[in-house]
C-alpha cells in the first residue's frame, strides 16, 4: 500500500527558493511548479517531463525534459514595507517580489519614497472579445509610485568646469568673388559668408598686379547686400555704373573711362573777364562759361591735359564727341555723356563695351552682379543661392 506523502515547502528548480505547500508559482522568479509536493524520500530521476495537473498553467519558464533551467535573475532581498496586491488578481504578494505566487503575474517594483499615483482600470468597452472572458475579477483601480528600473544606465561622468565648448560650425559661404580675364574667361577667387579682405597680399589673383595695395578693400556681408569699403589704397576702387542709369558726381570723383582716368571738378560757372596786360586786352578764342572740366590722371603723378566742359551736357569717346581719345581702342565711339545743371553733375554711360567706373568714397552697398575695378583687374561679385559650392 503506498505511503501518504506529508506536503511541506519545496524548492523552485529554476531558482532554488522556498516555495511554499500549495502554491503553483515561485513567488520569487514565476516558476511554474504546479501540484508539486515535497516528497518523502529523495525521488529518482525523472525521464520525461511531469504530467500537469488539469489546472495547472503552463509556463514559459518550464524544465525541457524535466531538467531545471538555471541563470535567471535572483529573487530581490527581503524588505520591510508593507505587503502590497497583485496587480492582475488583487492575491497578497510579497514586499518586492517579481511574480505572483497565485497567478504569476509579472509584479512592477516600487519606489517606496515616490509620490503615489492613482492609475484608473483599463476601459471594458473593447467590442465583442474573441474568446471567452477570463474567471480572474478586472484589475481595481490602485494607487502605486514610479518603477525602479533594476536596468538603469550610469549616468556619464560631468564634463571639467574648464573644458572648452565646441568649436561653432563655419557658415556655408554665402558670396564670391569671379575674376573677369581679358580673354574673356571666368575664374574663382574665393568665397565668404562674413567678411573678406581683398588686395594683392592673400590673394592670388592680384598678387601680380603692382597696382594693388597690400590690403587693398574689404567686404562684408549685410541683410541687403555686400558692403564695400576701401581701406585707405593708393589707387582706389572703382565700380562698374549700369548701362544708361546716371549716376551723380561730385567735385573730386575720378572716372575710369577705357585707359583714361579723369579727375572732375565742378566750377562755380560764368565767363571769366578778359585778360589785360598793360593797356592792351589779351586776343584769343571767344570766352566760354566754365561749369566744369576733366583733368587727366597719368601713372607718373603728372596732370596731362585739363578739359574744360562748358556746356551742360558734353560726349566723351574715342570718335563723334566732344572730348575724343582718338588712341584708346579701350573706348567706344560715344562712350559716356557728363551732365551739368544747377550747380550738380551726373554721368551716364551710353552702353559702352568696357563701362564706366567710378571711384567709390567712404563705404558703399554692392548688389549681386556688381563689376569692381581695382589695379588693372576687374571682378565681379555673385551670391549663391542655395549652393554649398565655392
Amino acid at each position: 500500500m503506498r505511503a501518504e506523502v506529508v506536503a511541506k515547502d519545496l524548492a523552485c528548480p529554476s531558482c532554488a527558493e522556498s516555495v511554499p505547500a500549495g502554491q503553483r508559482f515561485c513567488g520569487s522568479c514565476g516558476f511554474a511548479v504546479g501540484d508539486l509536493v515535497a516528497p518523502a524520500h529523495e525521488p529518482a530521476p525523472i525521464s520525461g517531463p511531469p504530467a500537469s495537473s488539469p489546472g495547472a498553467i503552463a509556463s514559459p519558464f518550464a524544465p525541457i525534459g524535466g531538467a531545471p533551467r538555471h541563470g535567471t535573475v535572483p529573487a530581490p532581498p527581503p524588505s520591510s514595507a508593507a505587503t502590497v496586491r497583485c496587480i492582475a488578481c488583487a492575491s497578497p504578494v510579497e514586499p518586492l517580489a517579481r511574480t505572483c505566487s497565485s497567478c504569476g503575474a509579472f509584479q512592477v517594483q516600487l519606489a517606496p519614497h515616490a509620490a503615489e499615483v492613482e492609475i484608473p482600470p483599463p476601459p471594458s468597452a473593447l467590442g465583442t472579445p474573441s474568446r471567452a472572458p477570463s474567471s480572474l475579477p478586472p484589475p481595481p483601480a490602485y494607487k502605486t509610485r514610479p518603477a525602479l528600473d533594476p536596468f538603469e544606465v550610469p549616468r556619464a561622468p560631468a564634463l571639467p568646469m574648464d573644458l572648452a565648448p565646441p568649436a561653432p560650425v563655419p557658415a556655408l559661404p554665402t558670396w564670391r568673388l569671379v575674376h573677369l580675364l581679358n580673354d574673356g574667361s571666368e575664374k574663382a577667387m574665393g568665397s565668404f559668408s562674413e567678411t573678406l579682405e581683398v588686395g594683392r597680399r592673400g590673394t592670388a589673383a592680384l598678387a601680380d598686379d603692382p597696382f594693388v595695395s597690400p590690403v587693398h578693400f574689404t567686404l562684408r556681408v549685410t541683410e541687403s547686400g555686400v558692403d564695400l569699403e576701401d581701406l585707405g589704397s593708393l589707387n582706389g576702387v572703382f565700380l562698374r555704373l549700369t548701362a544708361h542709369a546716371p549716376a551723380a558726381l561730385v567735385s573730386g570723383d575720378v572716372v575710369l573711362l577705357g585707359a583714361q582716368v579723369l579727375r572732375f571738378e565742378l566750377l562755380a560757372g560764368g565767363v571769366l573777364p578778359g585778360a589785360v596786360e598793360g593797356e592792351t586786352n589779351v586776343f584769343g578764342s571767344p570766352a566760354k562759361a566754365r561749369l566744369g572740366r576733366l583733368v587727366e590722371v597719368t601713372c607718373d603723378a603728372v596732370e596731362r591735359s585739363t578739359y574744360v566742359i562748358g556746356m551742360d551736357s558734353v560726349l566723351i569717346g574715342r570718335e563723334a564727341a566732344d572730348f575724343v581719345f582718338s588712341d584708346d581702342p579701350h573706348l567706344s565711339r560715344r562712350h559716356a555723356e557728363i551732365r551739368i545743371a544747377g550747380g550738380h553733375a551726373e554721368i551716364l554711360d551710353l552702353g559702352s563695351s568696357n563701362g564706366t567706373y567710378v571711384r567709390v568714397r567712404g563705404r558703399v552697398g554692392l548688389p549681386s552682379g556688381a563689376q569692381i575695378r581695382v589695379g588693372q583687374q576687374r571682378i565681379r561679385l555673385e551670391r549663391l543661392e542655395n549652393r554649398g559650392d565655392a
